[in-house]
């Protein structure tokens, strides 16, 4: 084993050691979230879990995910400033498909949306990175759909309103993606 000191660049080892434990503590979450999703997409067939223990992974798994983000970012050598505005871009993303979510199964009761955009969130833990993030958005659109329909919702209303929350967001995304590239551009070009 060789040892590291803190020069040329490389992080303290107080730091790098707080970052290998929550790199382990991330990874031993997923482990267990990967178990928990397994189990909520067989549920999710038959009824929707209720309930706060949903609601509260839910927010556990996409609080984790910005959190690592965050904390990830320097060591994958990623800019710091993009990784804070793809967390913002998602946390503030994952109120307005709540809403969405409202609006687009007005029929359904507020708690059966509730749960299903609960079970949506848990794959943000995963969202540590844009590829991930996208893996994650696609997880969450299958699991939403899977706890709408599992909460009773009919078929074609629960895949309309999962068509339209994570449609939205998709589009948002892309638009995003596209005036940052045309401000690239344009700042280039000058």
């Amino acid at each position: 084993m060789v040892a590291r000191g803190g020069t040329g660049g490389d992080a303290p080892p107080v730091v790098a050691s707080a970052v290998s434990a929550l790199f382990l503590a991330w990874r031993r979450a997923l482990t267990a979230i990967l178990r928990a999703l397994a189990s909520l997409w067989r549920r999710t067939t038959s009824a929707v879990p209720r309930g706060r223990s949903l609601g509260v992974a839910g927010g556990v798994s996409l609080a984790m995910g910005a959190v690592l983000s965050l904390a990830l970012a320097r060591p994958l050598r990623m800019p710091l400033a993009e990784v804070a505005v793809a967390v913002v871009w998602t946390l503030g993303w994952a109120g307005l498909r709540l809403g969405i979510l409202r609006l687009a199964a007005p029929r359904t009761s507020p708690g059966r949306v509730r749960a299903a955009w609960a079970a949506g969130l848990l794959p943000a833990a995963f969202g540590v990175t844009d590829v991930l993030r996208v893996l994650a958005l696609a997880a969450s659109a299958w699991l939403t759909l899977g706890a709408l329909e599992g909460g009773g919702v009919p078929r074609r209303e629960a895949r309309r309103a999962a068509a339209v929350a994570f449609g939205a967001e998709a589009a948002a995304a892309v638009v995003r993606w596209v005036a940052a590239s045309a401000l690239l551009y344009v700042s280039a070009v000058r």
